[in-house]
């Protein structure tokens, strides 16, 4: 065999290697299995979405693994109880926690990559995920929003008070504000929730606290009352503490985060009600 022949069997035979050992590539889920972001009320607090898988096809589907890339987030959200079978006609959430957000990153789409079993064959996939409900912009934007007010003040629900007895019961709660020496930003208002509301009406608590700089410490007070009572709301309570912080930032931008509250505060505030609406037992 010449010299020549050898060297083109050679190169050959390492073309294939290479090419047995080059993973397949990533590829649109199987026909009639997509995935949706969403986020749900029992995720808020915990700092949680999830990826719905849904199965339309014909046969069942095995998820191994699921990454989460979002540009504004620092790193991959990744699914970490794997794996998991849809049924055909089914569907399944796979939760994953919301990494650091990164309020400086360039937009873009979220991409999701793994690997599934289909027939037999596990499957590298790359897709874009569909998110109806602008799950994550809203997680972004809050993220933001609070990034940028406590860049002026650190903001915060200290304590609970609760004034008078029984069903004539008032709960006051404290939240303190102290200006952290950069920016401005002023304070419009603290929505009420499901589950608490302004001891008058059905609405919050307007502010229009402005806050910068050379603003001294100082604290606010919101008087608050039960929105509802009964035992079910209470005992299924997912997001009845979290009081959206309606804010205007430096630039004139209108954002919304939750208020930070202090250890303790949540379940102050959920024995008010239970005591309120008598069913402290």
């Amino acid at each position: 065999m010449t010299g020549r022949r050898r060297a083109a069997l050679a190169a050959a035979a390492a073309v294939a290697l290479l090419s047995s050992c080059t993973p397949a590539t990533p590829a649109a889920l199987p026909d009639g299995v997509t995935v949706e972001l969403v986020q749900l009320r029992s995720d808020l607090s915990v700092g949680r979405m999830q990826l719905h898988v849904r199965n339309a096809s014909a046969g069942p589907v095995e998820l191994l693994s699921a990454r989460l890339a979002v540009p504004a987030f620092r790193e991959e959200a990744v699914w970490k109880r794997a794996p998991a079978t849809v049924a055909p006609g089914a569907a399944l959430n796979l939760p994953v926690t919301i990494p650091e957000v990164s309020c400086d990153a360039a937009a873009g789409e979220p991409v999701l990559t793994g690997e599934v079993r289909w027939d037999g064959e596990a499957l590298p996939f790359r897709v874009r995920p569909e998110d109806p409900l602008g799950a994550v912009g809203s997680i972004v934007a809050a993220a933001c929003a609070a990034e940028s007010t406590e860049a002026a003040v650190a903001i915060e629900a200290t304590g609970v008070a609760v004034e008078g007895t029984g069903p004539a019961s008032v709960a006051v709660l404290t939240v303190g504000l102290r200006p952290t020496g950069s920016g401005r930003v002023r304070l419009v208002e603290v929505r009420p929730t499901v589950l608490l509301r302004a001891e008058e009406g059905d609405g919050g608590w307007p502010l229009d606290v402005a806050v910068q700089e050379e603003t001294p410490p100082s604290a606010l007070t919101l008087p608050m009352e039960p929105a509802r009572c009964d035992a079910h709301a209470l005992a299924d309570d997912k997001v009845g503490t979290r009081f959206p912080v309606v804010v205007e930032l430096e630039d004139g931008t209108i954002g919304r985060f939750p208020l930070p509250l202090a250890a303790g505060v949540k379940d102050a505030l959920l024995r008010f009600v239970a005591a309120r609406c008598g069913l402290s037992g």
